[in-house]
C-alpha cells in the first residue's frame, strides 16, 4: 500500500511540474517579438541557408484571447489563434477569413524551443515537415 501511495504521489508531482512548465512557457512568449532570421534546410544535401532580416516582421502574442498578430514590413497583418502542448505550438490562421491573405507565414503545428540568451530571449519555431525554422527574439 505504501508503494502505491508513493507512486501516485510521484505521478501527481511530475504531472504538476509538467503543467507548471507549460504555463511558464506560455507566459514567456507573451509580448512582441521580431522575426530575426529564417532558416531553410535543403533535403537533398542536408545543408541549411539562413536569411537574416534587416526590416523584420513583428509577432505579438497575447494571452487572454490566444492571438498571434504578425505585422509584416509591407503593412499586411496576419492573425492567428495559438495553443501550446508541451514543446509544440499550433497556429490556426484566421487571416484568410478576415483579410483574404493566402500566403500565411505559419500553418499548422511547429516544434518550439525557448532559450534565454545573455541579453535577449530567443524563440525557435521549427517546421520539420517543410524544413524551415523561424528565429524570433525579444
Amino acid at each position: 500500500m505504501k508503494k502505491i501511495t508513493l507512486l501516485l504521489s510521484l505521478f501527481f508531482s511530475l504531472n504538476f511540474i509538467a503543467q507548471s512548465s507549460a504555463n511558464n512557457f506560455e507566459q514567456n512568449i507573451i509580448g512582441e517579438w521580431s522575426i530575426s532570421s529564417i532558416t531553410l534546410l535543403n533535403e537533398e544535401n542536408g545543408e541549411s541557408v539562413e536569411t537574416s532580416c534587416n526590416v523584420c516582421s513583428k509577432v505579438v502574442f497575447t494571452f487572454d484571447d490566444r492571438e498571434a498578430n504578425i505585422k509584416r514590413p509591407d503593412g499586411v497583418q496576419e492573425l492567428y489563434l495559438w495553443s501550446i502542448d508541451k514543446d509544440i505550438i499550433q497556429f490556426a490562421d484566421i487571416s484568410l477569413r478576415t483579410t483574404g491573405i493566402e500566403d500565411a507565414t505559419f500553418k499548422g503545428k511547429y516544434n518550439i524551443k525557448l532559450t534565454q540568451k545573455e541579453k535577449y530571449l530567443e524563440l525557435k519555431i521549427i517546421d520539420d515537415n517543410h524544413h524551415v525554422s523561424y528565429t524570433l527574439t525579444k
